[in-house]
């Protein structure tokens, strides 16, 4: 008789399984997604200069990374972080390839703005510099200063290793990277257009 009734309840209800799992899908997405603006505004403490990672990153470390750290203090007060980052599963979105992956998209983000910036400006200039990293390889900055708003603005746009430190080489090393990041704003407003 109860089977009975809990069909009857689910016809008239319109809960099929099919819509069953579909709401539970867009809540299980829904949740994701919260997570990942968590996992995010931990990582924007880069723009302020801090260190993500440290030497030492096991679980057990007394000085552990001030990512998990942070992460972990929001779990304190936060129940669905705190369940994730406890659960044994591999979704936690903790490693650094996924911390790596997330800083990129809000560079390009960034970068995105800034170029939006940079195409509304009345007047704007490229500076390039180059310097040895702690493996004494040249690397080769951008950044471009601009007048938006009133004001001037500089903002750094990328890094990236420099082979060849003569003027062609520098030219060409210079045109690559505003060639690729002007490429990757129009196809990320392409994808922006297609949502």
């Amino acid at each position: 008789m109860i089977a009975w009734k809990d069909y009857q309840r689910a016809v008239t209800s319109n809960a099929t399984l099919a819509n069953v799992l579909n709401k539970e899908h867009n809540k299980l997405v829904q949740e994701n997604r919260e997570y990942i603006k968590t996992i995010a505004e931990v990582l924007l403490t880069a723009t302020q200069n801090i260190a993500q990672r440290g030497h030492n990153e096991s679980a057990g470390s007394d000085n552990k990374w001030n990512f998990m750290t942070i992460l972990e203090t929001i779990a304190n007060h936060d129940k669905a972080v705190k369940k994730r980052l406890t659960s044994i599963h591999n979704a936690k979105y903790t490693s650094k390839t996924i911390q790596n992956e997330v800083l990129g998209c809000l560079a390009d983000m960034v970068r995105s703005e800034i170029t939006e910036e940079v195409k509304n400006s009345e007047v704007f200039s490229i500076m390039a510099d180059e310097t040895k990293d702690v493996k004494k390889k040249e690397q080769i900055s951008l950044v471009v200063r601009y007048y938006f708003n009133g004001a001037i603005q500089e903002s750094f746009l990328h890094f990236e290793s420099a082979e060849r430190l003569d003027a062609a080489g520098l030219t060409e090393k210079i045109i690559h990277i505003l060639e690729n990041i002007q490429r990757e704003m129009y196809e990320g407003a392409q994808e922006n257009s297609s949502d």
